[in-house]
């Protein structure tokens, strides 16, 4: 059985930490092909796990790497890149969130529907074993008064940067940057109107960040 050709588009922390190790590693995946702004990090980590495409533009990794599926890592502009691989037949698994507004999530869902490929979000908690083992407990309770539950999150830079040593780029033009920024703020506003106040548009970037 052939592998499942995967290209990873992002290749920052959580590509590094997780899903370019676990495709080197996993049978029946094959790294096939390496996308990010940053050319010096395509080169890096190319080399480092002998990854044959190596790019600097999404759509021409869509187009032009031998690929069955991505793996969307970026900081900006899933959506986007989302549609552009399914037009062109990839299956897709993006990380969250998947886009800023709910009118581009039905957008994706659509297209997905028609191209026939699978699109999924990375909430990876759905397959936690915690999860999995809370919800077969829930379902034996009887009467249920009373759920509490307790999400733990801060800030865990530190933690990371002493468990892992990430390649970094750096090389990526401020100009890109500062367009892929205000293109998202943009849509914050689409989602909650022009008028949302600042505190509002924070807590909406924060949930979409972090709700698994």
């Amino acid at each position: 059985m052939q592998p499942i050709r995967v290209g990873v588009i992002g290749l920052g922390q959580i590509a590094q930490i997780m899903h370019i190790p676990y495709l080197h590693t996993m049978p029946g995946f094959e790294l096939a092909a390496v996308c990010d702004l940053s050319a010096k990090l395509v080169e890096e980590i190319g080399e480092l796990y002998h990854v044959p495409g190596r790019y600097t533009d999404a759509s021409e990794m869509i187009t032009k790497a031998k690929i069955d599926a991505v793996i969307i890592c970026t900081t900006f502009d899933h959506a986007d890149i989302a549609l552009a691989a399914i037009e062109r037949g990839k299956h897709v698994l993006v990380e969250k969130p998947l886009c800023e507004t709910p009118a581009l999530a039905r957008e994706v869902a659509a297209a997905a529907d028609r191209a026939n490929v699978h699109v999924m979000v990375a909430y990876m908690k759905r397959y936690d074993p915690g999860f999995l083992c809370w919800q077969e407990e829930v379902r034996d309770l009887q009467e249920i008064r009373l759920v509490r539950v307790h999400d733990f999150c801060h800030n865990n830079q530190r933690i990371i940067q002493d468990a892992y040593e990430l390649l970094t780029g750096g090389d990526i033009p401020q100009e890109m940057l500062q367009t892929a920024t205000a293109r998202a703020e943009a849509r914050y506003l689409e989602a909650l109107g022009e008028a949302a106040a600042p505190h509002l548009v924070a807590g909406y970037k924060l949930a979409l960040g972090l709700g698994v």
